[in-house]
């Protein structure tokens, strides 16, 4: 008798104590996961106006090791991450970039070694020469289907990146953009890809120019398949890609 009553007290006081407790974890979930996607704050930046409109960052001197940067500071949409903004910055660990930036302006993060996620939100246009270079812990990069160039060695020395997916609206690739990538296997053919630039970014092709080698090369991967529908590729496609 002693024993079933003590089961009863037990157990209606625990689900005295155990509802309340869900409940309460319920209600400040969604507010736990809205702070992990917060915008760092807007002065931990420095910024150069492009108009009247625009801005670009070019500077970060903030404590924040996880970025989300900002789609507006001090009034200005912000358009591009500048060159060098971020170069040798061995804090941050991941960047979000907002929708309203087109542009990742050469060595934006050159060297930025502890950083290992990358992704943008949408409207990405183009990422510069070695604007990623020499971030050795990356192995996650989200590229929207707007992106339509990649610079040279714009990845280059990312030896710990293992895959990539390419967006289908790429249309222009530069040479060595996966340079020293020796972990690199797996990245797609993007389907809209018609032009190969050189090592300077250039468009002045002689076969035996020595600057003229696959985007990929550099990279470990053994395979690539053609999407359907793809009519041409481009001169140099794959060129000094010795695994292939």
């Amino acid at each position: 008798m002693y024993g079933r009553l003590h089961d009863h007290i037990m157990h209606g006081s625990m689900k005295h104590f155990i509802l309340p407790l869900v409940m309460a974890l319920l209600i400040t979930m969604p507010f736990l996961g809205l702070a992990a996607t917060e915008a760092t704050p807007a002065e931990a930046f420095t910024t150069s106006v492009l108009n009247g409109t625009y801005c670009a960052v070019t500077g970060f001197s903030g404590s924040q090791t996880e970025l989300v940067i900002p789609r507006e500071i001090g009034g200005y949409i912000v358009q591009s991450i500048g060159e060098s903004a971020f170069v040798e910055n061995s804090a941050i660990t991941s960047v979000v970039l907002p929708d309203s930036i087109e542009t990742v302006e050469a060595y934006a993060f050159k060297d930025c070694t502890s950083l290992s996620s990358v992704c943008s939100e949408g409207g990405l246009l183009k990422i510069g020469t070695e604007a990623f270079s020499g971030c050795t812990a990356l192995t996650d990069v989200e590229l929207p289907e707007t992106v339509t160039r990649i610079l040279a060695y714009a990845f280059n020395g990312c030896t710990a990146l293992e895959t990539i997916h390419l967006p289908d609206s790429i249309t222009e690739l530069s040479a060595d953009i996966f340079w020293n990538c020796g972990n690199l296997r797996e990245i797609n053919y993007p389907a809209s890809w018609t032009k190969t630039y050189d090592k300077n970014n250039r468009d002045v092709y002689g076969d035996g120019d020595a600057d003229y080698r696959s985007p990929f090369c550099g990279s470990a991967v053994e395979s690539m398949a053609v999407p359907e529908g793809v009519t041409a590729i481009p001169r140099q496609a794959f060129r000094g890609m010795a695994g292939l």
